[in-house]
């Protein structure tokens, strides 16, 4: 979307930024055709508009209602008018491909909300979802629920320690939870009344299936992948390689998260277990509409994305960190698996990633690694990633690349700086993608280094099976479209 604007590329502003300065052009434009009728001349409706921009502003919301109520008091057609323009600018949410989530427009299934408009949508707010962490034995159980209460956790009977914060209108919970049995229940207490009963499964070292795919949102296609996930024999991890819920970095867009965790519970209930979420950070989870060379530096506080507050994915001090102090880039332990999460460049760079990603790299494992944009094929802007990252990424067997809404795998291939430039010589790693759960491409990868391509959406299934390592792919109408295998894994 907006790739004909080149203001729109992520270069100044964040998507919210963006939004705001197209609705306060479009209320001038507003104003000006009705002035005269209304206003007169043009300094109250510079006045009012000047007002009413201070309503997306968290402190200010409240106060520019009544300042904009005191100051047009002498008129009841232009409080009638101010009051309406509030509403329908009073945080405001601009989602990408999400269906039922307000005002749609044709251009990439765009919607539009506001606080006002989604008092008439069904959003249900609670959600219990488990996320892993960098230890083998220990796991997150978090869940949203809209109001505030005095929550328990248990977990096989043990009450369990929980953290808490808010945000925008609901409330999220974590609870630490270390894993010493195969079968573990949960259950969540309001007080004394039980409101959730869940069950996590360890990990079977011997037979490990994991899912991939990016780039969901909530559309028609993405709820036709989810369907054919739901029906896979085996699921112990989901993966999603960025664009989870297309919230576009507005904290105002938690219900895309709704209508994203509606589809991952569907899957959870048919398999009667909580499956872990992994999740990688993409352009629309922080806000940047492309570029992720751009890093998006200002996320302290109120300003940290959706995803980071709802998914933490890592302990500090084996315990959950505090918001501001959890980074976008972990890795999981997942039997014989190390599953590596690396930020493509949105709120980490390459290079302040090197030294995590050579140790997380381990000799006697299988070194799986998932990120959000694609750097095979290579292009000139993606010289820095795989200059910094690409010696460790020789070392992984299997890479899982999102963002481009296609299909693609390539032949064994390895990065090599040759002559001060990188390039592409056989090797050891297939690089497999691009993040097409929601949404298809116009376009397939073409390129001597790619095996097979084409524009399907689809997910990636990956199977290890007592050393054996089988990978497949799945299209929405959940025909099997690829499917290849890894070197046998010989645990030492």
């Amino acid at each position: 979307m907006f790739e004909w604007m080149p203001i729109l590329k992520g270069k100044y502003f964040t998507a919210e930024q963006y939004l705001q300065i197209i609705v306060l052009v479009n209320l001038l434009i507003f104003g000006l055709i009705f002035y005269k009728q209304k206003f007169k001349s043009l300094q109250p409706i510079t006045i009012n508009l000047a007002i009413l921009s201070f309503s997306w502003f968290g402190d200010f919301k409240y106060l520019s209602l009544v300042v904009l109520i005191i100051y047009n008091r002498n008129s009841l057609s232009r409080i009638i008018i101010v009051v309406i323009l509030f509403l329908l600018t009073y945080d405001v949410c601009f989602a990408m491909h999400n269906i039922d989530q307000g005002f749609i427009f044709s251009v990439d299934g765009a919607a539009f909300s506001t606080q006002f408009t989604r008092l008439f949508q069904e959003n249900r707010k609670y959600h219990p979802y488990v996320t892993l962490t960098q230890y083998h034995n220990a796991i997150i159980f978090n869940f949203q629920i809209q109001d505030k209460s005095n929550y328990a956790v248990y977990c096989n009977s043990v009450q369990q320690r929980i953290t808490h914060s808010k945000l925008y209108d609901r409330y999220v919970y974590h609870s630490v939870i270390q894993i010493d049995k195969k079968s573990n229940q949960i259950q969540l207490y309001d007080g004394q009344k039980m409101i959730g009963e869940y069950y996590y499964f360890d990990f079977n070292s011997t037979n490990i299936t994991i899912i991939d795919g990016g780039d969901s949102g909530y559309t028609e296609t993405s709820i036709q992948i989810w369907k054919h996930i739901q029906a896979e024999p085996k699921i112990d991890a989901i993966n999603i390689g960025g664009d989870v819920a297309y919230d576009n970095g507005f904290v105002q867009c938690t219900t895309c998260w709704d209508k994203f965790l509606s589809l991952y519970e569907s899957v959870c209930k048919s398999k009667g277990k909580l499956i872990p979420l992994i999740l990688s950070i993409g352009n629309h989870d922080v806000g940047r509409v492309t570029n992720p060379q751009l890093l998006y530096n200002n996320q302290q506080h109120q300003n940290v994305p959706n995803i980071i507050q709802m998914f933490p994915q890592q302990l500090i001090n084996k315990q959950i960190p505090q918001i501001c102090d959890r980074t976008s880039y972990f890795v999981h332990r997942i039997g014989h698996i190390n599953f590596i999460t690396i930020d493509s460049g949105y709120m980490t760079n390459s290079e302040s990633q090197k030294e995590f990603l050579k140790n997380s790299i381990e000799k006697n494992k299988i070194n799986l690694v998932s990120y959000h944009v694609p750097v095979v094929p290579l292009q000139v802007e993606d010289e820095s990633f795989l200059w910094n990252l690409g010696d460790d990424l020789n070392k992984a067997v299997l890479v899982f690349e999102h963002h481009k809404h296609n299909f693609k795998r390539t032949k064994k291939i390895q990065v090599l700086k040759s002559d001060n430039k990188i390039k592409v010589f056989p090797g050891n790693t297939y690089y497999v993608g691009n993040g097409a759960m929601g949404i298809q491409s116009a376009n397939k990868v073409e390129h001597q280094i790619v095996e097979k391509s084409s524009r399907q959406a689809h997910f990636w299934v990956y199977n290890y099976d007592n050393g054996n390592q089988y990978v497949y792919a799945i299209n929405k109408d959940g025909s099997r479209i690829d499917y290849f295998e890894l070197d046998k894994f010989k645990a030492t």
